[in-house]
């Protein structure tokens, strides 16, 4: 499924709609992990200070479109990968290194950060879409709280099919 995607104004009420449960604090985890995906700067950060070790943090170093001192990043142990992805836009780029990321990282200790030059909107949509089942996916639900997403095929379907509607 590889295609620039960039979302149209029809879908921007929808997206903002959470696609998972909304926590104003972050749960204690009911089970495993296959991997453990945080996407945004605060989602990251709160994760790693809360004791979380996200497998995978996607981060622009801003919030809110404001730049933000000391992006979350999981330590001198992680790799740092770096793409271009425009505002409202999921490259090419973007989706690649999300699915390499989720392979590398996949049954072991490895953690990955992608640190993305423009903004990371819209990342969760590849990460729910790519991720192993019984994957967490967590991002921002501004002014409300953290969206958990635990991955299964009913999500999958409703994502790719979110993503159909934005190809180019």
């Amino acid at each position: 499924m590889m295609s620039p995607w960039i979302l149209p104004e029809e879908l921007r009420g929808e997206l903002k709609r959470p696609l998972g449960e909304i926590y104003a604090e972050y749960p204690t985890w009911t089970g495993d992990t296959q991997i453990l995906i945080a996407v945004g700067d605060i989602v990251s950060k709160t994760l790693i200070h809360a004791g979380f070790s996200p497998n995978i943090t996607i981060i622009d170093g801003k919030t809110r479109r404001k730049e933000i001192n000391n992006p979350a990043v999981l330590g001198d142990m992680s790799q740092t990968v770096t793409v271009e992805n425009p505002p409202a836009h999921i490259t090419d780029e973007l989706w690649s290194a999300v699915a390499s990321s989720i392979k590398e990282v996949a049954g072991g200790e490895k953690h990955i950060n992608i640190m993305v030059m423009g903004e990371e909107d819209l990342a969760a949509l590849p990460c729910i879409s790519l991720a192993p089942d019984g994957s967490h996916v967590v991002y921002g639900q501004p002014d409300e709280g953290a969206v958990i997403v635990r991955v299964g095929q009913e999500i999958r379907d409703k994502v790719n099919r979110l993503l159909k509607k934005m190809e180019v």
